[in-house]
């Protein structure tokens, strides 16, 4: 069996590694979403444009 400070050093390595791969996740998460929500902005844009030329028959 572990002594107390054995182990507590073992939950704090352990811990650290957990909130770098949280923060490893949500860096990706945001990387991936950025050319999405691009996209999409860019997509509106060019839809409001179009409507706005007539060339689309839309009535928004």
């Amino acid at each position: 069996m572990q002594s107390k400070p054995a182990k507590r050093e073992n939950q704090e390595y352990f811990a650290a590694w957990d909130k770098k791969i949280e923060k490893t996740w949500m860096h990706m998460l945001a990387d991936m979403a950025m050319p999405i929500i691009i996209f999409l902005v860019l997509n509106i844009f060019t839809i409001a444009i179009l409507v706005k030329l007539n060339i689309y028959n839309l009535n928004f």
